[in-house]
């Protein structure tokens, strides 16, 4: 019998005892009518069967979630799987992102799908599989998305570069790449400053670099900086030795006649050195004068021999950041002749000063004898009043004019050979000096400044009767008139008109004393130019080393030069020309060096500026401390005074039990002091702590009524035999030795 669906004939079934079956595939959803018709033959009716309805549903899918590898590169090709449950052969699959088809691959017949996917950009992606469904299967997505990060391609960078070179040299680095595309940029780093950024070509960058002005040993690696697509990377660093220029130092040259205590002038030429660095003049391991090494290579300093006697002496060039050291390959032999005469005279013998007493303006005579030929000097409290030369008799005479200040100061007396020795003081007594006896009724005028000067207003200081006026005339003009107070003084102010004698008249009623004076011209008041050319050298500088400013002024006029406003040394313009040095400390580092040029006159130019300071500190070994005791042994009840003395500005603490004794912090001579007082006697132990160094020392104290005085030792804690408080003598870190402490006086 024949199957039609929908009036259509699907197919035919053949009896079998009574019954038929079929089997029908729905090709579509949807309300079908099924109905069975059989033909008839010749000995069977035809029949129909009474209709079927059936409603057909679409079939359920399932999509599983994406299979991947986890992480994956740009460019990669990346497989993605998943599984269709239900699904029909055939039907699409897309692999999705979002919105975004990555691939598309076709149900299996075992319901598997797989298609590949090239990322193109890094990140993470977040991936689903989408069934659309057909006719008779619903459509279904990955329940949830399957997360691949995508990361970008590596790269690689190797440098190679000039191994050594010298300061200021040129620098070659080659940089070899990987996964580089053309027209990027590698960046060289040395010391982590990006010196060069080549640009890469055929897998290959170079760059040239000039070398630093100091030697040292430097690293460089090469950095690649990545993009979207292409990782960053960074190459193994490199070392590249810059070394010092080679210099040489030629024999030394010394000036003629060399004599014990005389100055001998020591020279010598350096080539390649660098000027402003030291030269070292050496006799043997002694240094015997440092010059600097000038703009031509030159260098001299002078040398003070101790004794007669030939030393050979060699120049040693220190060396900087760019140059290396070097000495004279041959030692020069300086004789140096016996010291002239350095015996002083004997002191001056039968001094006598007359009149005693004086008064005041009148003159003092001071006689004796002294060695024939000799320079006699008379002082009164210390300043020079008078000289004069002993006669082929050994007589002198000396005289000078007594003032109110001399009164109660002593008199001495010395005196100096032709060789400069100077004898030891004679004691000529005590100066008696006595008011001058002045008329209370005649006028005085007195001025100031005593030399007045054309054009500038000049102090009159008068005295005399109290309440008198007094008129002061200039000629025929009068200068000023003013009433005394009741103490008989008063004063006005005078401008001489122009240089020259000038007659003042001083009248007091019936009284009138004159006075004349010499008006000088006026001064020059015209400033010189700034100095020009300064030059401060060598900067930048070590704490302790020489500076040397140099360059031209005014000629004879004082130039001045100031670091921060404080006056550091001062010379007088030669030709034109000046140099003038001092010594580094570490406050002048930043400050701003100015030099200035003062003439004759007083004038003072305007400031040159020489730059600021570059100063480095000195690297300082540690003073080794001591401490003594004030009597060397205390008495009990009794203060007692410690000094201490060791490195400047270290902090040593001083402790007996948990009881602190005193705390004090050296000052810049390395010193300071403290006071303790011991409760009772015996032997006591104290603790010396200077940072995290400790030490102990023994001390006796005696009982209050123990005056023995026969043990005069100080007694005396020397850090040097501590072995190393500061690190050791012989190097840093080393613990040391405790040493000997019976010896502080326990």
């Amino acid at each position: 019998m024949d199957i039609l669906v929908n009036g259509e004939k699907k197919g035919s079934a053949t009896v079998t005892g009574g019954e038929a079956t079929y089997q029908w595939l729905a090709e579509a959803t949807g309300t079908f009518t099924i109905t069975a018709s059989y033909a008839g033959n010749a000995s069977t009716e035809a029949a129909t069967s009474a209709p079927l309805t059936i409603t057909v549903d679409e079939a359920a899918t399932q999509t599983s979630g994406v299979t991947a590898p986890g992480s994956v590169t740009i460019g990669e090709t990346v497989p993605l799987q998943a599984t269709v449950t239900r699904g029909t052969p055939g039907v699409d699959v897309q692999f999705r992102t979002g919105t975004d088809v990555l691939c598309t691959g076709q149900v299996a017949a075992d319901g598997s799908v797989a298609c590949d996917w090239t990322p193109t950009t890094a990140g993470t992606v977040a991936i689903r599989a989408h069934y659309p469904g057909d006719a008779t299967t619903s459509a279904s997505q990955s329940p949830k998305a399957t997360s691949i990060t995508v990361g970008k391609t590596a790269s690689r960078v190797a440098l190679e570069a000039t191994d050594s070179v010298v300061v200021g040299g040129t620098i070659t680095f080659t940089v070899t790449t990987t996964g580089i595309a053309d027209g990027q940029t590698v960046d060289i780093v040395v010391g982590g400053n990006v010196v060069a950024s080549p640009t890469v070509t055929g897998g290959t960058a170079t760059a040239t670099w000039t070398a630093p002005a100091t030697a040292g040993t430097l690293t460089a690696t090469a950095k690649y900086g990545g993009n979207d697509a292409v990782a960053d990377s960074e190459s193994t660093p490199v070392s590249i030795d810059v070394g010092v220029a080679q210099t040489q130092t030629s024999a030394v040259t010394a000036s003629a006649d060399a004599t014990a205590g005389e100055p001998v002038r020591l020279s010598a030429t350096v080539t390649g050195g660098v000027t402003g660095v030291d030269v070292q003049f050496r006799g043997g391991t002694d240094v015997l004068c440092t010059g600097q090494v000038a703009a031509d290579g030159s260098v001299a300093c002078d040398w003070v021999p101790a004794a007669a006697g030939a030393v050979s002496v060699i120049a040693h060039y220190l060396g900087d950041d760019t140059t290396g050291a070097s000495q004279s390959s041959t030692a020069t032999t300086v004789t140096v002749a016996e010291a002239p005469d350095t015996e002083a005279p004997a002191t001056p013998a039968g001094v006598t000063v007359l009149p005693q007493p004086v008064t005041v303006g009148e003159q003092v005579t001071v006689s004796g004898t002294a060695e024939a030929g000799s320079s006699v000097k008379v002082t009164v409290g210390g300043d020079e009043v008078c000289t004069a030369t002993a006669a082929a008799d050994g007589a002198f005479t000396c005289s000078f004019d007594a003032t109110e200040t001399m009164d109660g100061k002593p008199v001495a007396v010395t005196a100096t050979d032709a060789a400069g020795n100077t004898s030891e003081a004679a004691d000529g007594g005590t100066l008696q000096v006595e008011s001058e006896v002045v008329d209370p009724v005649a006028p005085t005028v007195t001025l100031t400044p005593a030399q007045p000067v054309a054009g500038q207003p000049v102090a009159l200081a008068l005295t005399g009767e109290p309440g008198a006026e007094v008129v002061v005339s200039a000629g025929a003009d009068e200068v000023c008139s003013i009433t005394l107070g009741q103490d008989g003084k008063g004063s006005c102010e005078w401008t001489p008109g122009a240089e020259g004698q000038v007659t003042l008249t001083v009248t007091a009623g019936e009284q009138s004393v004159t006075k004349t004076v010499t008006v000088a011209e006026a001064p020059d008041t015209e400033a010189p130019a700034a100095p020009a050319g300064v030059t401060v050298l060598p900067q930048p500088v070590t704490v302790g080393d020489k500076v040397t400013v140099s360059g031209s002024a005014e000629a004879g006029s004082t130039v001045t030069v100031t670091v921060g406003g404080d006056e550091v040394c001062s010379v007088t313009a030669t030709g034109g020309t000046f140099t003038c040095s001092f010594d580094a400390t570490e406050a002048m580092d930043g400050k701003p060096v100015a030099v200035t040029a003062t003439d004759a006159a007083g004038n003072t130019s305007p400031a040159a500026d020489g730059g600021s300071m570059e100063v480095k500190s000195e690297v300082v070994t540690p003073t080794e401390p001591t401490i003594t005791f004030d009597p060397a042994q205390p008495v009990a009840g009794e203060k007692a005074q410690i000094a201490v003395t060791g490195g400047a500005g270290e902090q040593v603490v001083i402790t007996h039990g948990e009881t602190e004794i005193c705390r004090v912090t050296l000052d810049q001579d390395g010193k300071g002091s403290c006071e303790w007082t011991p409760a009772a006697q015996g032997q006591v132990s104290l603790t010396v702590t200077v940072g995290d160094q400790m030490v102990t020392k023994t001390v006796t104290v005696r009982a209050a009524d123990d005056d023995d005085d026969d043990n005069p030792s100080t007694g005396s804690l020397d850090m040097g035999s501590l072995g190393g408080l500061f690190g050791g003598a012989g190097g840093t870190g080393s613990s040391g030795s405790l040493g000997s402490l019976s010896s502080l006086g326990s």
